[in-house]
């Protein structure tokens, strides 16, 4: 009775201690009025992009929080002292980097130089020796004016209000800040007569979220969040909102695409047109067709974009100097009389050749799609193209234009954002979002086969032990050989997801129509995973003594196996059943699996 009663309250602690990491509330530090960043001079308010944006992946993660607004310098050693645990908008610098871990970057800017309306003797940064010049203080600006050896002429400020303030009354010459805060808070105070240079002052802030130093799982819950955000649109809302009116407008690929393509077009529209001109004014349009060439040659030969032209054929008539690079040529003549067949893409050939014929012979424009193609050094890069007819003065075509534009980093980018959004960032195993899904596609397809599949739910016995003597780093690297030996164990159709520090999940399908022979086989597949994961783990990490060498550590893992078919419970019912059978092998001394009450062979 009493072993049963000791069993009982460890149990309870440790829901106990769930429930209350569940209810933490973490404080959030945010900027004291650093427009359109942060606004309000108090705790209730807050707000702004970086504001909004927190709350929203704060709502995507299921972080309860409590903001503190406090001036910028204050709110930075009050994290650093550990009063704060997420700062919302700090900027990247290696000198930071030793007290937090910054999640991605949610905003990029530039820094400016402020100057006032007639004060001419300051132009660009090669200006501000000996000048006065005004700071926030603990900023990137402050700590790039110290870099550059203007320590003695700075004035540190609390707010851009108040240096803007000091700045218009003449008091002093310049002042270095973010563009976008800048513009937006000049603004507020509807100063006219300051205003930003149109040269950049030569330092830029990557705005992210920071945690301090360690705080891996919940930095990997904010940058979740984060991706979710961006991947359903609320990201790009705020962003419009609050930097679409002062964020420089830049031209996208796709807008240089079609303006090239016009331009291109209207040159050789002209170049038709001098060439009939020539016949009766032949002196004159000889020196104007020579000008328009060499003007449209400089054009298409310093364009970033690959410009190319092929005949009825298909056969290359010319090209620019990038494109003869991608197609392994070292000058632009080398590619002319040749076909794709003969270029290093032979074997995208005969895919290119179609597209080629359907606009010669249809006559149809066939602008900014997507096609994917291997570079010589054995990557896939994906191209945004273009193709248009090419057409003499009656109307005859005579072959076609084409343009493209490598968009992989754009494509890798996307791509990044899935695998946030979806997968577990130390192991790259499926997280909660892929597992929900995973699952609830499983529950559909046992419904069509009447099989029965089976959730595994982990959770590793003595992984504490090894985080305390050998610290977050040793842990870490024991999750990711965990992660390797359960994807040994299952097959390809499974999935194997990470739910929690050391908590894992394994969804089996397609079992057995057969209960008992299900049970048969989840229960084979657990007791392979039991055997797997107690195997000794040598883990190749330096100890805190300073010692280099290799851990050796036992870690066995407690399972709870729950069995579903289709028209059964749903994936809630599942997920807890199995979670109690983990419990009832944890409270049988761990290092085994056990079925679910309803399951149990």
């Amino acid at each position: 009775m009493r072993v049963l009663l000791i069993l009982c309250l460890l149990i309870g602690s440790a829901f106990a201690f769930a429930a209350e990491d569940a209810d933490k509330i973490l404080v959030v530090g945010s900027e004291l009025n650093y427009p359109p960043f942060a606004l309000g001079m108090t705790d209730e308010e807050a707000g702004g992009f970086t504001v909004d944006l927190w709350k929203a992946v704060a709502a995507e993660s299921g972080i309860k929080f409590a903001i503190r607004v406090r001036p910028f310098r204050q709110i930075l050693q009050e994290f650093k002292e550990g009063k704060i645990d997420i700062l919302i908008n700090l900027a990247r610098s290696e000198e930071r980097r030793q007290f937090a871990d910054f999640t991605v970057p949610h905003v990029v800017v530039n820094g400016a130089i402020f100057v006032r309306r007639g004060e001419f003797g300051i132009q660009s940064e090669s200006d501000l020796a000996n000048k006065s010049i005004i700071v926030l203080n603990a900023d990137l600006g402050h700590d790039y004016a110290v870099s550059q050896g203007w320590q003695k002429q700075l004035v540190l400020v609390d707010t851009a209000n108040d240096g803007f303030k000091l700045l218009a009354s003449g008091k002093h010459d310049a002042m270095l800040l973010s563009k976008i805060a800048g513009m937006q808070t000049l603004e507020e105070l509807k100063f006219t007569n300051v205003y930003p240079l149109a040269a950049k002052a030569g330092f830029s802030q990557k705005f992210s979220f920071a945690v301090r130093k360690g705080e891996s799982d919940l930095l990997a819950r904010i940058n979740e969040g984060m991706a979710l955000t961006k991947s359903n649109g609320t990201y790009d809302a705020l962003y419009e909102k609050w930097f679409g009116v002062y964020a420089d407008k830049e031209l996208t690929h796709k807008d240089l695409l079609k303006i090239m393509v016009i331009w291109i077009l209207l040159f050789l529209g002209t170049l038709g047109f001098m060439y009939f001109r020539r016949q009766v004014e032949r002196n004159l349009a000889s020196s104007k067709l020579a000008e328009s060439e060499k003007l449209l040659k400089t054009v298409i030969d310093t364009s970033p974009l690959r410009i190319f032209w092929k005949d009825k054929e298909s056969q290359y008539l010319g090209c620019n100097p990038v494109f003869a690079k991608d197609a392994g040529a070292a000058d632009p003549k080398e590619v002319i009389g040749k076909d794709d067949f003969q270029l290093r893409w032979g074997a995208q050939a005969e895919t290119y050749r179609a597209i080629d014929k359907e606009i010669l012979s249809s006559g149809i424009a066939k602008l900014s799609y997507e096609e994917s193609m291997q570079s010589p050094d054995g990557r896939q890069v994906w191209l945004s193209m273009s193709k248009v007819p090419l057409r003499h003065t009656n109307g005859e075509i005579f072959g076609l234009l084409g343009i493209y534009d490598d968009i992989t980093e754009r494509k890798l980018a996307q791509d990044a954002i899935h695998n946030l959004a979806f997968y577990d960032a130390l192991t790259q195993l499926a997280n909660r979002s892929l597992l929900s899904d995973r699952l609830n596609h499983a529950i559909s397809v046992s419904r069509r086969s009447g099989c029965y599949g089976a959730v595994l739910y982990l959770d590793l016995d003595k992984f504490k032990p090894l985080n305390d003597l050998h610290g977050h780093k040793a842990g870490d690297l024991l999750l990711i050989e965990v992660a390797l030996r359960l994807s040994s164990c299952v097959r390809e159709v499974d999935t194997v997801a990470r739910v929690g520090g050391d908590e894992f999940v394994v969804i089996l399908t397609e079992l057995d129509k057969d209960k008992a022979k299900a049970a048969a086989l989840a229960g084979n597949i657990a007791e392979k995973i039991r055997t797997t994961l107690a195997e000794p783990y040598v883990l190749p990490f330096h100890p805190q003594s300073g010692a280099k060498g290799t851990i050796q550590h036992l870690c066995s893992s407690s399972i709870g196996v729950a069995l579903f078919v289709g028209h059964g419970a749903g994936q809630e019912e599942i997920l807890k059943a199995a979670d109690q059978a983990m419990y009832q092998a944890k409270k049988e001394g761990g290092n085994r699996f056990s079925f679910d009450q309803a399951d149990a062979p």
